[in-house]
């Protein structure tokens, strides 16, 4: 079998046994096509190269078809996350505490119903993606062909592709940009080990503004159904870095760069002469671009609201809320009716590390030495010093590489520095206030990676391959984002 990496990104077993699960049984009621192979390893997930490569040639005969269909896919994927969103916020209300467990079960039930299927929409909005900007592209080239003119094509191709909608993570940058900006017009000391105590006695009106974005967005940090929520000692970090930079000119910057986007994208149709059916296409394009993160703030929602289910679950059956996320939901039913007690030492092997493979539709959990037969090698490059990729955000930044490969690694990254990784997600936002560039190994002009960098105002080159492999923590590169190059200058 062919498979190939799609991303990277760290979940509990119990969210991405239901992400699995949906894939199999709901991809063809959806989409007319089966999806019964998928691999998560280590937070690497990987795709059945012939299965993915089906799903979207079905899309893009779909599309042929019916050129109103990737409308469809937008509206119904919308749709989806606000029925997953709406009944988490349903599940979780009232009185947990005075349910019993039947009807605790019901509701934790009732959510997985509107999560799964959910799960087809992670990668049709993809497939969706990859056949618009393949025609996009061409016609693109009858402007500057690639071998020629590179760079004007690379612009060109990020302005008819980019998403111009802000996102909810681009709205909660902005209200902190301008909190940081009145921050800076103070005497506030920019030492970390301020604590909110001292602030909200000094700044009284600030702290409240503070507190007020951080119960908007406590959201932000979830995933896929799970997560802690923001606290406001997180904001007063993050707004520490952030005035200690010009947040005002920053906050000016990401304006006047969606406006030029935006203004951008008009003069290159009207230059292709572009018919309506075209336009339509560029936009809906566009609208994809601002999917992908809409789609994982919708998980994130709804792992914010569904918490207090889970974690009286987890009281229940005396676990803690983390260690709950890792139960295989048969383990969890047997537990919290009686039937059988927790395997502690398989829930802290899982806890460690495991795998998670669909073969066949069928799904195993690896643990220990079984996750060896998941993991799928890759050729790496030798001798290479210098990799290209897509320009996601222009620019130019010079600086210390710091390898990002989960929340682990967050601490790595300081002002200034480069961040490495494969794939970015809404938990790696407060990273993107202190790099100068952004350097990822996968993704296109619609991943969270791209958007993100675009809404910071920074440089950023996606689909390098190699990158976290290529270059180590500390190493001098620079990051030519006009260009789409990343160079080593000095190996540390």
């Amino acid at each position: 079998m062919s498979w190939r990496i799609l991303v990277r990104h760290h979940t509990p077993v119990l969210p991405r046994y239901y992400m699995l699960s949906g894939l199999r049984d709901k991809t063809g009621q959806r989409f007319g096509i089966d999806y019964p192979y998928y691999k998560y390893v280590h937070g690497n997930i990987y795709i059945h190269t012939e299965t993915n490569d089906a799903f979207e040639d079905t899309i893009r005969k779909n599309w042929e078809s019916n050129p109103k269909y990737v409308e469809w896919i937008i509206e119904d994927t919308k749709r989806q996350g606000k029925t997953l969103v709406e009944r988490a916020r349903k599940c979780a209300e009232g009185n947990l505490a005075t349910l019993d467990n039947e009807e605790i079960l019901r509701r934790f039930d009732l959510y997985f119903d509107a999560f799964e299927p959910m799960s087809p929409y992670l990668l049709a909005p993809i497939a969706a993606e990859r056949v618009l900007c393949a025609i996009i592209e061409k016609r693109i080239q009858e402007l500057f062909p690639l071998d020629e003119d590179l760079s004007s094509f690379q612009r060109a191709f990020v302005a008819l592709t980019a998403a111009e909608k802000v996102t909810r993570q681009g709205e909660a940058q902005r209200e902190l940009l301008q909190i940081a900006s009145e921050l800076k017009n103070t005497n506030f000391p920019h030492q970390e080990n301020t604590d909110w105590t001292e602030f909200s006695k000094k700044w009284a009106t600030l702290a409240e503004k503070v507190q007020k974005f951080t119960d908007k967005y406590a959201w932000l940090p979830f995933e896929y159904g799970h997560g802690e929520p923001q606290t406001r000692d997180e904001v007063l970090i993050r707004l520490k870095h952030l005035s200690k930079k010009n947040p005002k000119n920053r906050l000016n910057k990401l304006d006047s760069e969606k406006k030029r986007v935006s203004e951008e994208a008009r003069e290159i149709l009207k230059k292709l002469d572009a018919d309506k059916v075209f336009e339509r296409l560029v936009y809906a394009e566009k609208e994809l671009a601002y999917l992908r993160t809409y789609r994982l703030e919708d998980y994130g929602l709804s792992g914010f609201y569904i918490r207090p289910l889970f974690e009286e679950i987890a009281k229940r059956i005396k676990l803690t809320y983390n260690e709950f996320l890792f139960l295989m939901p048969v383990e969890l039913r047997q537990a919290l009716m009686g039937f059988a007690p927790v395997d502690e030492s398989v829930l802290e092997m899982r806890r460690k590390a495991y795998a998670m493979v669909m073969e066949g539709g069928k799904i195993r959990v690896l643990v220990g030495e079984a996750i060896k037969e998941a993991i799928e090698s890759i050729d790496l490059p030798e001798g290479v010093n210098e990799l290209s990729g897509l320009v996601a955000s222009g620019g130019y930044a010079k600086g210390s590489a710091k390898i990002v490969l989960g929340e682990d690694d967050f601490s790595k990254v300081k002002e200034g520095d480069i961040m490495l990784c494969v794939i970015s997600s809404p938990k790696y936002n407060p990273l993107f206030e202190r790099c100068s560039a952004v350097v990822a190994n996968v993704g296109g002009m619609a991943s969270h990676t791209a958007i993100t960098s675009q809404e910071h105002g920074i440089p950023c080159v996606v689909g390098t391959q190699y990158a976290t492999e290529v270059f180590r923590d500390n190493d001098l590169i620079e990051v030519d984002a006009e260009k789409g190059i990343v160079r080593l200058i000095e190996r540390k």
